[in-house]
């Protein structure tokens, strides 16, 4: 059930990233690329057949694609060094 939420959650924010995009293609104001590729990335995850095209421009853009694979592996050690909410990062007493 937890699973099927979250899927559908996945999905959901995919597919608005990605009509973020596409609208910020038309708007100077938005950088729209951005958006298409964080939809991608999370639609990826769960549709097999953008897995698929997304794999594939991985192949044809090596160079590209680490340096993408460096930016995630940087992302998630900031999130891994990110305290919980509601606790403190710092130990000395106030």
């Amino acid at each position: 059930m937890v699973r099927q939420i979250r899927r559908g959650v996945t999905i959901f924010f995919g597919v608005f990233f990605l009509l973020l995009g596409v609208i910020g293609g038309f708007l100077p104001v938005i950088q729209g690329w951005i958006f298409v590729l964080i939809g991608l990335t999370l639609l990826a995850k769960e549709i097999p057949w953008v897995h698929h095209h997304v794999e594939r421009v991985k192949q044809r853009y090596p160079k590209q694609a680490e340096q993408l694979e460096r930016l995630k592996q940087r992302l998630t050690a900031v999130r891994s060094a990110t305290p919980p909410a509601g606790e403190r990062s710092d130990t000395t007493p106030k």
